[in-house]
């Protein structure tokens, strides 16, 4: 039977099949029959994959669905739900890009603001705040445009501008401050006598002008020493007499010395003389005239070099020509004028090698002439019968 059907029968239709009423009158099911156990009532899902709202499910109205509230009650957070992952929290920015403030956020109230303090308690700075920067201090100027005084600042006291103190605690100067410059100046006490023969000085004591003159003698035979008011010493070298090819040299004990002018260019290779004060080497003459030597002196004595024409070939005829000086590596001839061999020449010695004249053709006769070189015939493969047929294979020979 069919547990999906009322079934009766009727006297003029004959068997009558009503499907059953499922309805159980509640939207939170979802009403079916099954023809083998009858009624089945399956819940239904509400859930519309939302983390934003909670999903419930009313008999009578069906699935509602109601949004999450995600006011977290704190002042300090900014709250959105995102429909994948819920309530989401984000820090409210109470940055109000000022560097003069700090910026704070309390949860009941919401973002405030208090005031940077930028004082750091020195007489010695102005204290400012840059809204971009933050805080800055900048040097007080206690510069009082007196450069005789010493000014400096205090962090608890502030500017000060104390006198310099020019004293050199010396008698022959007279000491001042340059209002100029601020430096200190020591004018030393003009003991000038305007001559360059006394040792002018003052006494550091008494502060009185002494005079002493200066001694010129510098006790060296090579000088006439006098003093002149206006310059001082003065030093006039002693010229030493001219002698031909001497060097005049002056000895401060001795006075004036003459020594031979040194020509030696310490070579054997030239000759070494003195003329009119001028040294003169000439080099020794060991040219033989021959192109094919080099010429050299060594230790006064003239050597003449065969040039090297070696070409280190045993296979060359080495030679030189003397009026030019060139080399010539003439090849030897090893030439037999046989053309069934190939000539070469090895460590100096003539090889004459056979020709192959053979062509690898079992068709031919390979011969070779001494005059004109290798020749190929054709093979004659008639064998005079006339009852077979005469060929010639380029590997077996006749067949």
């Amino acid at each position: 039977g069919d547990y999906c059907t009322e079934d009766t029968c009727d006297s003029d239709e004959g068997c009558v099949f009503t499907p059953i009423d499922c309805d159980d009158d509640d939207e939170c099911t979802e009403d079916d029959c099954d023809s083998e156990t009858g009624c089945t009532y399956t819940t239904t899902k509400c859930d519309d994959y939302n983390e934003c709202t909670i999903d419930t499910c009313d008999c009578k109205t069906g699935c509602e669905y109601e949004d999450v509230d995600c006011d977290d009650y704190d002042e300090c957070t900014e709250d959105s739900c995102d429909k994948e992952n819920g309530c989401e929290y984000e820090d409210v920015d109470c940055d109000d890009y000022d560097e003069c403030t700090e910026d704070n956020c309390d949860p009941s109230e919401g973002c405030y603001t208090i005031e940077v303090d930028c004082d750091d308690y020195s007489k010695c700075t102005n204290d400012y705040c840059d809204k971009e920067t933050g805080c800055y201090w900048e040097d007080v100027d206690c510069d009082d445009n007196d450069p005789c005084t010493v000014d400096k600042c205090c962090r608890t006291e502030g500017c000060s501008n104390t006198p310099k103190k020019c004293d050199d605690d010396n008698p022959c100067t007279w000491d001042e401050c340059n209002t100029v410059t601020g430096f200190c100046e020591f004018t030393v006490n003009d003991c000038d006598d305007y001559s360059l023969c006394t040792n002018d000085e003052c006494d550091e004591e008494s502060g009185t002008c002494i005079y002493t003159e200066i001694d010129c003698n510098d006790d060296d035979e090579c000088t006439i020493e006098f003093c002149n008011p206006d310059s001082g010493c003065v030093f006039d070298n002693v010229v030493c007499e001219y002698e031909e090819c001497k060097e005049s040299t002056c000895d401060p004990e001795s006075g004036c010395e003459y020594t031979y002018y040194d020509c030696d260019d310490y070579d054997s290779c030239t000759d070494d003389f003195c003329s009119d004060d001028i040294c003169y080497n000439v080099p020794i003459d060991c040219d033989d005239y021959d192109e094919c030597t080099e010429d050299s002196c060594e230790a006064g004595e003239c050597v003449h070099t065969d040039v090297d024409c070696d070409d280190y070939d045993e296979c060359t005829y080495d030679e030189c020509d003397s009026e030019n000086g060139k080399c010539y590596n003439t090849p030897v001839d090893c030439n037999d004028y046989n053309m069934c061999t190939d000539e070469s020449c090895i460590e100096g010695e003539c090889e004459h090698t056979k020709v192959d004249c053979d062509d690898y053709d079992e068709c031919t006769i390979d011969d070779c002439s001494v005059s004109t070189g290798c020749s190929h015939s054709t093979r004659n493969c008639n064998d005079n019968d006339e009852c077979t047929d005469d060929n010639c294979s380029s590997v077996a020979g006749c067949i």
